[in-house]
């Protein structure tokens, strides 16, 4: 399928300067109109989302889902020392050191997170260590035939 913007790019080396210049005004300006177009329609997306109490809005042809990815204040994790075994503690915790300035305990979130499906004493920390990070929609395409998805 050739679009307008492949036959456009396609004559570009013949265009004058002052209608290459026009282009890039109207394309940038076509940019700025499409990027204030499309936060409208994210916008009313989470509406929507919101109002149903839904975390996605079903649909055949897209894929769109809300997305929030958690980061966790690694002070509140603390109360782990006191709750694993020191082989689960060595997994998950750089102790505090010194570099050229005093580095704080670092937890290993990840193994962390592991460790919080199997104890729930681990979950509940994890719980009050949670901080939500900024919500991004989702938003692909479906291909015919599958659940594989294509970013829009």
């Amino acid at each position: 399928m050739v679009t307008v913007s492949a036959v456009v790019i396609d004559m570009l080396p013949d265009l004058a300067d002052d209608h290459l210049l026009s282009c890039l005004a109207d394309a940038k300006r076509n940019r700025d109109t499409y990027v204030r177009f499309i936060g409208h329609i994210e916008q009313e997306i989470w509406r929507r989302m919101e109002e149903r109490g839904a975390a996605a809005i079903p649909d055949n042809t897209y894929v769109c889902e809300a997305v929030v990815s958690n980061t966790y204040l690694q002070e509140a994790f603390t109360p782990l020392k006191e709750v694993l075994v020191e082989a689960d503690l060595k997994g998950v915790l750089i102790p505090a050191h010194q570099e050229t300035v005093d580095v704080p305990d670092k937890w290993a979130t990840a193994k962390v997170l592991a460790l919080a499906r199997r104890l729930p004493e681990v979950q509940a920390i994890v719980d009050r260590a949670r901080q939500p990070g900024p919500r991004k929609l989702k938003f692909e395409e479906r291909r015919q035939g599958g659940e594989d998805h294509e970013r829009v």
